[in-house]
């Protein structure tokens, strides 16, 4: 009687026009089942009723297109459905209450389709949003439900929700292309999504995050390809969905190289990132241009973390040189395509190589000092290593002529680092003495001066490019590490040479080649004109007094120790005596060149001579050396008053003249 009264009240509803009529009599219909029910689960009698209803609204769609209609019995019959699913399903009423919701699903898809062609000729195509987003959504939900008491129950549902939807989109698009493109576009979404579903229902999570980064980068191009904007939006997030799931279980190497472990999953999460970036950087526009450097930088932090993966689990020991390569031939590589494809985002890849390299060595340098053993760094695979990310490194600033000084420094600077790590490792290995040691590290200062200048000379790129660099400041790090070799070199005490002599030893040619390059670097310095000559005078002063200390301590067997050499005597009367003897030679020449400040400087020379005289001289036991250093002293003063008189002020006008 019930059921009657909902056929008449429709009937009528359909002769006045009334929608309100047919929305209470649709809603009476569907509530007939809950009040007239006794309990007793008779599921069967439900859902044929709902099917009778559901006739009745489809063949209502037909004649007019209330979607108030169509979304109330929508409502009623998958939210009363579900609900049965959810509290009263059995595995064993499968084959009966499949059939049903297949039914109901074929119906309201029927019931889109409807609502969109009997629109009126201008709104033809019209979407029922709520219908065509939660129809997939309760249907699949039904589905998951009584399926999963099947092996991959909801694998398959999810596969013929996507051929169905795949199949309507491919009917629609035959027959209303034109008029109905945005359902069709619609349609193939939510297929895409279903298709898309499958794949971590049937695949680890690895594979699930590849599968995702893969469609999502398919998405944004066709996304560009049709214009557009939610199918470009669904990738985005799809890719975000992938590299999130891909954390989901431990990522490792495998047993096989390159192909058991997550380097294939990874190099695929890759590619998909840089691909997107490249779209992006040809198509798009506003913000979405702003994504590209986040995916390009992200697709070069899955490449490089793929390498670094495979590269320690199978070559732990060269992991750093292995690593080394990998990255420079990776580069090389973006750097050669990014001229063939026109990519200028490409092309900022080698920006990386110096930053990585350094990283990867000072940890290697810092877990050898940690165990307290050096390794050689020029090893076969070490050597590849350093010569591939230093020719690679010169060739890129070479290609593009670059002159950045922080590039040219820091590629100088990193291989200084190179040849201290090997220079630690030559002095360990070869067990070297005081005087070998002070070799060693003389090599290791110079040599890089000494490429310079020659580089220099023959007007080689890079130091003929930028000589104010490569012959300035560059160098101040190698000449203050040959000063420390100078330094170095004076506290060490004296062997005999080759010739059996005191004298041009080891560390005597040591202080002369640094302090030479030293010298050298700073004449040729427009800042240091001024002081240059006083400079290299005091350089040469340190060495010759340095030499007469030694050979003193060889003559006379005084321990080569400062607190031993002050308090002899014979150190003492020889140091006065040379002190003077440069004086006076000072002075003499500073008289005959007209030199006023040589003079000035050979009198304050021979005035600490004086005090240290009555001060440290005088105060010697030995009566014999204060005498010989009082004579000395006084006869070459004797010889400077007579034979040395003070130039005169008008020093700098003579000065400028040719005999000057």
């Amino acid at each position: 009687m019930m059921f009657l009264v909902v056929i008449a009240a429709t009937v009528l509803a359909v002769k006045q026009n009334a929608q309100v009529l047919s929305l209470i009599a649709t809603a009476g219909g569907f509530l007939v089942p809950i009040l007239t029910s006794d309990g007793g689960n008779n599921f069967v009698g439900l859902f044929s009723f709902y099917l009778l209803l559901n006739i009745g609204v489809l063949a209502l769609a037909w004649f007019k297109s209330w979607r108030i209609l169509n979304v109330t019995g929508f409502v009623f019959t998958f939210v009363i459905s579900l609900t049965w699913c959810l509290t009263r399903f059995t595995a064993a009423d499968y084959s009966s209450v499949q059939p049903f919701l297949a039914l109901f699903f074929v119906m309201y898809l029927a019931l889109m389709v409807l609502f969109s062609m009997r629109q009126p000729p201008q709104l033809k195509g019209l979407i029922d949003g709520s219908i065509m987003f939660g129809l997939p959504l309760a249907a699949f939900s039904q589905q998951m439900l009584i399926t999963s008491h099947f092996d991959n129950g909801d694998a398959y549902s999810a596969l013929a929700f996507a051929l169905v939807y795949a199949g309507l989109s491919r009917f629609m698009a035959a027959r209303f292309s034109e008029s109905h493109g945005l359902f069709i576009y619609t349609l193939q979404v939510i297929a895409a999504g279903f298709a898309t579903l499958l794949i971590p229902i049937l695949l680890d999570a690895q594979w699930t995050s590849v599968s995702f980064a893969i469609e999502a980068a398919g998405l944004i191009w066709i996304g560009f390809r049709q214009n557009r904007g939610f199918t470009r939006y669904s990738g985005y997030a799809l890719y975000v969905i992938g590299c999130i799931s891909l954390f989901t279980q431990p990522i490792a190497a495998g047993p096989t190289l390159l192909i058991s472990g997550d380097f294939l999953n990874l190099a695929l999460l890759s590619a998909s990132a840089i691909f997107m970036a490249r779209m992006l950087d040809r198509y798009a526009t506003k913000f979405e241009l702003a994504l590209a450097p986040w995916l390009f930088y992200a697709g070069w932090v899955w490449w490089l973390a793929a390498g670094a993966i495979e590269l320690y689990g199978h070559f732990y020991p060269d992991f750093t040189p292995s690593m080394l390569l990998f990255v420079s031939a990776s580069i090389a590589v973006a750097n050669l395509m990014a001229g063939k494809l026109f990519w200028s985002r490409l092309a900022t890849v080698p920006f990386a190589l110096l930053p990585i390299a350094a990283f990867l060595w000072i940890g290697k340098i810092l877990e050898q000092i940690e165990h307290g053993s050096w390794q050689n760094p020029f090893d076969i695979l070490g050597s590849l290593s350093i010569f591939a990310v230093f020719a690679l490194q010169y060739l890129w600033l070479n290609q593009l002529q670059m002159k950045s000084t922080l590039q040219h420094i820091s590629t100088a600077y990193l291989a200084t680092g190179i040849m201290l790590w090997f220079a630690a490792y030559l002095q360990q290995s070869w067990h070297l003495n005081d005087q070998h040691f002070g070799v060693l590290w003389l090599v290791t200062f110079a040599l890089p001066i000494t490429t310079i200048w020659l580089w220099q000379r023959a007007q080689r790129w890079p130091v003929a490019a930028m000589p104010e660099l490569y012959l300035g400041y560059l160098q101040l790090p190698w000449q203050l590490g040959l000063a420390g070799v100078f330094a170095y070199c004076t506290i060490l005490p004296n062997q005999m040479n080759a010739l059996g002599l005191p004298l041009l030893n080891i560390p005597d040619a040591i202080m002369a080649i640094s302090g030479a390059m030293i010298c050298g670097f700073i004449w040729q310095l427009p800042a240091s004109r001024d002081y240059r000559s006083a400079f290299v005078v005091t350089a040469t002063f340190i060495w010759l007094n340095t030499m007469l200390l030694r050979c003193l301590h060889h003559q006379f067997a005084i321990p080569y120790q400062i607190e031993e050499l002050l308090v002899d005597g014979r150190i003492q009367t020889a140091l006065s005596i040379f002190w003077t003897i440069a004086a006076t030679a000072t002075m003499l020449l500073a008289s005959k060149r007209l030199r006023r400040s040589w003079w000035l400087a050979g009198l304050g020379l021979m005035t600490v001579v004086v005090a240290k005289l009555f001060l440290v001289d005088l105060a010697d036991n030995g009566s014999l050396t204060r005498i010989i250093s009082f004579l000395s002293v006084g006869a070459m003063m004797l010889l400077i008053g007579y034979f040395s008189p003070i130039p005169p002020k008008t020093e700098n006008a003579v000065e400028g003249s040719p005999n000057s």
